[in-house]
């Protein structure tokens, strides 16, 4: 009896050797495979812009200002196609066939992204006249890998409004942050993906200060309203779509002002400069824990606490902290 239990241990032990070393190799040969295909390097190849017939020219210059502008400071990376939605549901039922096309391959996954994923997606940006966005790169499994940002009604009615062009910058850095990302399973965390876009956004918006001050009053309302949030609770997607469900408004205030401020006290301790074009890049090879304490001297975890301690200070320690370093 003892012989069979240690031969059922040793087999279920062999079992999971190889299955943990098959993980291990599939990982390693995708990363080679994204190197090879330039997945994590700037590309000569200039964006694609797929617009519906309902919108006007304004629409799509707004969108490729913002896109340039982006790309003037993180680089050119794709092939990227950037499609943009109007009001029209079956104009971007036309699209969004294009998107599946652009994004997956063979018969089967292209129906399934065309009826029950991102195609329903398009046409609801359509169909509730939405101003939403998103960045996609599913379409990294392809063996010339593909990206794409989806973009619903620029510019936006206001004249003021930088909505279209911010929105632009935002999803790009979205795709930006995505080619240094060699396993999805071990991306940045979301309050740091969605923090450090909007705050690149609105700071080649040039909307930099505006932006921060607004963020404090708004992180501190947060905090008053919902005293045991953290931007812990971000972490990773099960955590966040929790927060989602319960408070949707808790969530949109915590990833977006509460991480754009998480972030400046990170970029503080560097730079701008360094953050996006050495810090992001490094965590194509080196994961998302390596990756942030090689960069900023302490652990995800540790930076937590650093950041609990400064979300307790006065609005005006907080804003003095947050001035960028001369």
């Amino acid at each position: 009896m003892v012989d069979q239990c240690a031969k059922k241990i040793t087999t279920s032990i062999l079992f999971i050797t190889g299955l943990l070393a098959l993980l291990i190799s599939s990982a390693c040969n995708d990363t080679d495979r994204l190197v090879k295909a330039g997945w994590n390097k700037p590309t000569h190849i200039s964006p694609i812009y797929v617009m519906t017939s309902d919108l006007n020219e304004r629409s799509l210059q707004v969108v490729k200002d913002g896109v340039i502008k982006a790309q003037e400071y993180l680089g050119n990376y794709g092939p990227l196609k950037v499609f943009i939605i109007g009001t029209d549901v079956e104009a971007a039922n036309v699209v969004a066939k294009e998107f599946c096309e652009w994004t997956y391959e063979g018969k089967g996954r292209i129906e399934e992204c065309f009826y029950e994923d991102q195609g329903i997606e398009i046409r609801e940006l359509a169909k509730y006249k939405s101003g939403s966005a998103y960045a996609e790169t599913d379409g990294r499994q392809l063996s010339i890998p593909t990206r794409a940002v989806t973009i619903g009604n620029p510019p936006y009615d206001d004249p003021n409004d930088i909505g279209g062009y911010k929105v632009a910058i935002h999803e790009y850095t979205h795709i930006y942050q995505h080619a240094h990302i060699s396993d999805e399973d071990d991306g940045i965390p979301n309050w740091l993906e969605e923090g450090s876009a909007e705050l690149l956004a609105m700071f080649l918006a040039g909307k930099y200060e505006d932006y921060l001050n607004d963020s404090v009053k708004l992180s501190r309302e947060l905090r008053e309203n919902h005293p045991g949030l953290t931007i812990k609770d971000l972490e990773n997607e099960r955590s966040s779509e929790k927060l989602q469900k319960d408070c949707q408004e808790c969530y949109w205030r915590l990833q977006s002002e509460t991480g754009s401020l998480a972030t400046v006290l990170l970029i503080n301790q560097t730079s701008m400069d360094y953050f996006f074009k050495e810090y992001i890049p490094s965590i194509f090879y080196l994961g998302k824990e390596k990756a942030f304490e090689n960069s900023f001297g302490f652990t995800i975890d540790e930076f937590y606490v650093t950041f609990e301690e400064f979300l307790n200070l006065t609005e005006s320690e907080q804003l003095e902290i947050l001035k960028p370093k001369s």
